[in-house]
């Protein structure tokens, strides 16, 4: 739906995906949880990446960040 909003208002739109921050191991237990059940449900493009991946695409993560689901949708 935002690809139409943004083409009918004349303003740029890019997806570029969504990240779940985890900052500690319960975190990371969800993370897997919500990852296995995207995969289950057929979501495209899912990772789970450490705290250094996702610093390498979102710089300004919390210096404490040690998992992230990561849904690029690109």
């Amino acid at each position: 739906m935002m690809p139409k909003i943004a083409k009918d208002l004349g303003v740029k739109y890019i997806n570029n995906g969504s990240m779940v921050i985890g900052f500690n191991e319960e975190d990371r237990n969800t993370i897997r949880e919500l990852y296995e059940r995207g995969v289950k449900n057929g979501v495209e493009n899912l990772e789970i990446l450490s705290g250094e991946e996702a610093k390498k695409i979102e710089s300004n993560l919390a210096e404490n960040v040690i998992c992230v689901l990561y849904a690029k949708n690109r």
